[in-house]
């Protein structure tokens, strides 16, 4: 079961990797009740019991709070490179905030590979399996939502598509 876990784990911080810059990109109540209907159902899908559960979103949140911090950081950086296009920056420059955000990525990975690393100790590896899947179709299928929202709005203002 070790190596399975191990497996899976890789699988995961690959897979979880491609996600960063997911996040939720709303804020306010709505976010909060996504989070919560997101929660909800991953508790469905991982098959969690009420202790196990507690005992996971302790860990969860923790590494959604540690990865929320982490992409702070690295949106801080990317602005800079936006101020230092603006202002025509030297090469040096640039290069410093490549190397800041290179280690900012790797943060993230890390942060990720620690957080399936907790799970071991909370779910099986079946379980991580679920949340890896979850997690993905669930941020893949929140942007869809999001973008025919988007795009039923601009029908609205602008009549029917152009053919």
């Amino acid at each position: 079961m070790n190596r399975t876990f191990k497996s899976v784990a890789v699988l995961a911080i690959l897979v979880l990797s491609t996600a960063i810059g997911q996040d939720l990109p709303m804020r306010g109540p709505a976010r909060e009740r996504v989070e919560q209907f997101k929660k909800i159902r991953m508790m469905e899908v991982m098959k969690l019991d009420e202790e196990t559960s507690i005992r996971f979103f302790a860990r969860y949140n923790k590494h959604q709070d540690s990865i929320k911090d982490i992409t702070a950081k690295r949106d801080e950086l990317i602005d800079q490179l936006a101020a230092l296009r603006k202002s025509d920056g030297a090469d040096s420059e640039y290069e410093r905030v490549f190397k800041e955000l290179q280690s900012i990525e790797s943060q993230i990975v890390g942060e990720r590979s620690k957080f399936l690393q907790d799970m071991k100790g909370v779910v099986s590896a079946r379980q991580v399996a679920e949340y890896i899947v979850f997690e993905r179709n669930f941020n893949r299928q929140l942007m869809q939502l999001m973008r025919e929202m988007a795009q039923e709005r601009g029908r609205g203002r602008m009549g029917p598509p152009l053919r």
